[in-house]
């Protein structure tokens, strides 16, 4: 899942049933959305 604070983290749970929290895709995912920012910020341009 993602959202505007808390970027992307896994879901825990779906129905009562306890899934794998971190997998290499969302840590992939993470790596990516992380640099994204960072890339945005660094091209913000500021006032």
């Amino acid at each position: 899942m993602t959202g505007t604070f808390a970027g992307i983290v896994p879901v825990r749970e779906v129905d009562g049933r306890q899934l794998e929290c971190r997998g290499p895709m969302v840590e992939r995912l993470q790596g990516l959305y992380r640099d994204r920012v960072e890339q945005d910020v660094r091209e913000a341009v500021r006032p």
